[in-house]
């Protein structure tokens, strides 16, 4: 193969630099083709990556509300307890006991959580449960 030159690092450095723009503009949804649903990533409104969604056994959904913390260290000096709380909502894919459940999206935003909601009820024979896992 022979030495590498400046203009092949170049075009590595400038491909990488692409793909970081494109991954922080990437946005995760899901979708449906053929009653089966994916887990989609998008950049720019297209769909570059779809991962199908197991739905063996799953008749359920149930959304849970969190509230997550971040705490800026880097303010530490300054002030000791600055933090950052959200609340996200996780929605899940649930068997008939819930004892297993499966992540399908993590959503920051209540209207975005309510677009989901409809599009599960629409295009999918899941319903909506609250999670109440039977062990017995």
């Amino acid at each position: 193969i022979g030495p590498v030159s400046d203009v092949q690092i170049t075009v590595l450095i400038i491909t990488i630099i692409i793909l970081y723009i494109c991954l922080a503009f990437s946005k995760k949804g899901i979708g449906q083709n053929n009653e089966q649903l994916f887990k989609v990533y998008y950049i720019f409104g297209k769909p570059i990556l779809k991962t199908k969604v197991p739905m063996n056994l799953k008749t359920d959904y149930s959304i849970l509300s969190y509230r997550k913390t971040q705490k800026l260290a880097f303010f530490s000096a300054a002030r000791p307890d600055l933090a950052s709380s959200n609340y996200y909502f996780d929605i899940h894919i649930l068997n008939t006991k819930h004892t297993v459940k499966d992540l399908l999206i993590s959503i920051k935003k209540e209207s975005h959580k309510d677009a989901v909601i409809n599009f599960l009820e629409k295009n999918t024979s899941l319903s909506h449960n609250i999670y109440s896992p039977d062990f017995s």
